[in-house]
């Protein structure tokens, strides 16, 4: 038979593998969870891309940028003529 000084022992080794198990299981729920995460933004993220797409041809390039700002000689020229114009008249 043991005696109880080694079913004390045993006892203490037993609870340490099993702190160290729960550990172990813990951390894995973690890891499920951000990967989880991860995959669901990367499904949020292809929708948005998807959406703007759609939306327009605007894709943040030089060309793009350029294309959104008013142009030489548009609107905003003639207003100021306008003003001047009517200053000066």
């Amino acid at each position: 038979m043991l005696t109880s000084a080694r079913k004390l022992k045993d006892g203490a080794r037993i609870d340490e593998l099993l702190s160290k198990a729960d550990e172990f299981l813990s951390m894995q729920k973690a890891a499920i969870t951000v990967e989880k995460q991860l995959k669901d933004y990367k499904k949020k993220r292809e929708g948005e891309e998807d959406h703007t797409r759609d939306k327009d041809d605007f894709d943040g390039t030089p060309q793009s940028l350029k294309s959104s700002l008013p142009q030489p000689g548009g609107a905003p020229a003639q207003e100021e003529d306008a003003e001047t114009k009517s200053k000066s008249g």
